[in-house]
């Protein structure tokens, strides 16, 4: 398979809406994030003004890498995704009930399908969580890209959500289950809340 990140943006919508199951949700949920911290880099990229301070300049463009780091690592998820997806096909195709090797495998499999989206969500946070403490110094005219930003993310984390739980149903330990869901759940409040505060600080501004 072909670098997802590296396709022009018309042939990842090609892929995507090909009759395959690869690339799928998890890759669409990193997609998503990619283009929301691509959105938040502009935001901030047009925050930085000639009359900036220079103390102001320097924590804008940390924040502006931070964001740039953040859109690479979702980008090399959404490969990561895809592959993990068929390492669990394959690992599920050759599982058999009475050979412990094989079910093994199977496992690390299924938590590395789990785990690919649930650092997607965790990134999402991360992004959500500089949109809200940088909303404030935001260029007025910009706001509203920011709430585009702050939806994709949060967006990021719910599509991601949906990839983690359809294949916690394939793990057999009920305690790690509950245990990774519980996260899942803590990491989706973190971004409802910080979503909500962007939401409402760029909404007071447009009224």
């Amino acid at each position: 398979m072909s670098d997802l990140a590296s396709k022009s943006f018309s042939s990842l919508l090609d892929a995507i809406g090909q009759r395959s199951p690869s690339p799928g949700g998890g890759a669409v949920a990193s997609a998503a994030g990619a283009l929301s911290c691509a959105m938040a880099r502009m935001v901030v990229a047009y925050s930085i003004k000639k009359s900036t301070p220079d103390a102001a300049r320097k924590e804008y463009q940390a924040v502006l890498e931070g964001f740039a780091r953040t859109d690479r690592l979702l980008r090399a998820l959404m490969e990561q995704d895809a592959q993990a997806y068929e390492a669990m096909t394959a690992a599920g195709a050759a599982r058999k009930d009475d050979d412990e090797a094989s079910t093994a495998a199977y496992r690390e499999a299924v938590l590395r399908a789990i785990g690919v989206p649930m650092e997607m969500a965790a990134l999402a946070v991360d992004a959500l969580h500089t949109m809200d403490q940088f909303k404030e110094s935001a260029n007025r005219y910009l706001v509203s890209d920011l709430g585009v930003a702050a939806v994709l993310a949060h967006a990021t984390a719910q599509a991601a959500a949906f990839s983690v739980r359809i294949n916690l149903k394939e793990l057999a330990d009920s305690e790690l289950r509950t245990r990774i869901a519980s996260d899942l759940e803590r990491t989706l409040a973190r971004c409802q809340e910080h979503r909500d505060a962007v939401q409402a600080y760029v909404g007071a501004l447009l009224e």
